[in-house]
């Protein structure tokens, strides 16, 4: 027989694990002296230990572990048809989740590109993406808070199995406006993450085409300039279409504050075709 310290080696693993899958039934000792508590293994358990280390890197625990060391073997397969189920659901988990970080890694790009175009005037880029829109039933200007506006169509993404993106996004009409307070949005849209099915409110549409933009620091006594300017900008391209696309991107995910912490892209479509 070995000592638990020999079949620690051994198994090369620690005496403490040795302990606990011994207290937990798991993997008895096979002699516990009365007088001094020392456990004592055989040359057979070292096989069982590389079982029981086999079944934790199919993701058991080990209660699992237990449960299928007493799962009679007729009815194995369907323990680890369940086992397979677990696991693809892990992956797909997985999955999304680097979706999510792919994301937002994107994000983070558009808001360096976003940096680099300050200051700077209108600009094109190319656009190719889906977004999933939704009206706005109450008047909402981009002198008010928009989050309650926002919230909404966010809980209709998340319990739709979406998730919406870390942005402010609204359209409103290509017209001159005379007062800030003159400019209603009349959507809101998200960049579409997921495949999943959405509730029939919520409309997937793909933007595509050659865009005009204008970056700026987030500022409503200047928000109108900046507005205009695009305008202006947008005066040699015949092919100019509305609405106006509104995009704000927080620079730092704990100091959103009052709006002060976002850079704003306002851009009008001159080439292509969204549908």
């Amino acid at each position: 027989m070995f000592t638990i310290g020999q079949m620690a080696q051994l198994c090369q693993t620690s005496v403490q694990t040795l302990r606990l899958y011994d207290q937990t039934g798991l993997l008895p000792a096979v002699h516990k002296d009365p007088q001094t508590g020392y456990r004592y293994y055989q040359s057979s358990q070292i096989f069982q230990f590389t079982i029981i280390k086999y079944l934790q890197q199919s993701g058991l625990t080990l209660n699992q572990i237990q449960t299928a060391f007493a799962t009679p073997e007729t009815t194995l397969p369907a323990f680890w048809a369940q086992q397979e189920a677990h696991a693809q659901e892990a992956v797909r988990a997985a999955q999304r989740g680097l979706q999510i970080v792919h994301s937002q890694q994107r994000q983070l790009q558009r808001l360096q590109a976003l940096k680099q175009h300050l200051d700077h005037g209108p600009y094109q880029q190319t656009v190719n993406e889906l977004v999933i829109t939704t009206p706005l039933t109450t008047p909402v200007t981009p002198g008010d808070t928009p989050d309650a506006s926002v919230a909404t169509l966010n809980h209709q993404l998340i319990t739709a199995g979406e998730l919406p993106n870390l942005e402010y996004s609204f359209t409103f009409p290509r017209r001159a406006y005379q007062d800030l307070s003159e400019i209603r949005y009349t959507s809101t849209f998200k960049t579409r993450l997921f495949t999943t099915p959405l509730p029939p409110q919520l409309t997937v549409r793909h933007h595509r085409g050659t865009f005009l933009c204008l970056a700026f620091r987030w500022d409503t006594t200047s928000y109108l300039a900046r507005y205009r300017d695009l305008l202006a900008a947008a005066k040699p391209h015949p092919n100019a279409q509305g609405p106006v696309y509104e995009r704000s991107f927080p620079l730092k995910y704990g100091q959103v504050g009052s709006g002060q912490n976002f850079l704003t892209e306002l851009s009008l479509q001159i080439g292509g075709e969204s549908s």
